[in-house]
């Protein structure tokens, strides 16, 4: 017969780390969300507006509409994993995506993700948390544009629209290299959402990595990025007969870097997909 856990031993041996956790987790829930940080393509995909500007308008159905199930459950931040027909490499269109000349297109043929197209939710439920932690004041959130320039005309439409469509937020648009970001910003921001997870977390001069894993003083953050798979962990995963391809299989992949990352902060991987 199997001798029970000591449950009481268990909690004396680890009580700092169990306290810890606990506090921070009841500071999270109970704390005001004053800033909310957003990277742009969580909201508007213009990875996908960039090769939909590039692409001979005849073939949008049969490159893009076909394979769209696959794109919303790739598992990285790649262009071409689902959309092998688009005529360019990884390496030419991340060039372009960086190259001005593209902006314009790339933004206006990019379309809301599913989290786009929940903000007003996510305010609600911002302010109804505010509501518990008797904080009044205007909910702020920050939109990093990069690499589209927040002085982009069709940035500042955006904005323009999201400010009468969120009323009582301040919206607040930006462009800068995230790993550019210092210390002091990341800790004034209560909820993260992130585009490439990895790029924040493996670069040792990103201001993140100090606060978040050195420090590990963000504990009741909320941070939020899609799947971000690194190519050796796609080969292991094939070697190993994981069929990315597989949503569940895909998602369990994950579940390690997921409770990892919840060490240090309230973290969770959500999908950012386009709507049906």
């Amino acid at each position: 017969m199997d001798e029970k856990p000591d449950l009481n031993k268990f909690y004396n041996e680890n009580k700092d780390l169990i306290d810890k956790l606990n506090e921070n987790y009841m500071k999270g829930f109970f704390s005001p969300v004053k800033e909310v940080y957003f990277d742009l393509p969580v909201l508007k995909d213009i990875r996908l507006g960039l090769m939909i500007s590039l692409t001979d308008k005849n073939k949008i159905k049969d490159v893009f509409i076909k394979n769209i199930e696959k794109y919303n459950n790739r598992p990285n931040r790649s262009f071409t994993y689902a959309f092998k027909e688009v005529g360019y490499t990884e390496e030419e269109l991340t060039k372009m995506y960086y190259d001005e000349k593209y902006h314009r297109d790339m933004f206006n043929y990019a379309l809301d993700t599913d989290l786009g197209c929940l903000l007003k939710d996510m305010y609600q439920n911002f302010c109804d948390q505010n509501i518990r932690a008797e904080y009044t004041n205007s909910i702020i959130f920050n939109i990093n544009t990069y690499p589209i320039s927040e002085k982009d005309e069709n940035i500042v439409i955006y904005a323009k629209m999201l400010s009468d469509y969120l009323r009582g937020v301040t919206i607040n648009t930006f462009c800068t290299n995230p790993q550019k970001l210092d210390e002091k910003f990341w800790l004034r921001q209560n909820v993260i959402i992130l585009d490439d997870i990895n790029l924040m977390m493996t670069t040792t001069d990103s201001g993140l990595v100090k606060p978040l894993l050195q420090d590990q003083v963000m504990m009741s953050t909320k941070i939020f990025a899609p799947y971000q798979a690194i190519d050796e962990a796609l080969a292991d995963w094939k070697e190993h007969h994981i069929n990315i391809d597989d949503p569940k299989q895909l998602h369990d992949a994950f579940v390690p870097t997921e409770c990892t990352l919840q060490l240090f902060s309230n973290f969770k991987f959500i999908p950012c997909r386009i709507p049906a």
